[in-house]
């Protein structure tokens, strides 16, 4: 099995491997940012993980934070 956050969400380390070291998670199931393109990325990040490339993370400070209002607010950095 895999374990949970306290959220529900899927438990990763930083290169999307669970504690199960042959399942790896991306998207909205891991949690924040919960994004179509962060988790479009950390899938790609992932598969490349788990097919040898070891070491692939996202560095999460570069993800725009969104508020989907009208109109949209964003921003990006800390």
């Amino acid at each position: 099995g895999i374990e949970t956050n306290d959220d529900g969400t899927i438990h990763v380390d930083t290169h999307f491997r669970t504690t199960n070291p042959d399942i790896y998670a991306a998207g909205d199931v891991i949690g924040e940012p919960e994004l179509e393109t962060a988790a479009a990325k950390e899938g790609n990040h992932a598969v490349k993980n788990a097919f040898g490339n070891e070491g692939v993370s996202i560095d999460y400070d570069a993800v725009p934070s969104v508020v989907f209002t009208s109109p949209e607010v964003a921003s990006v950095g800390t």
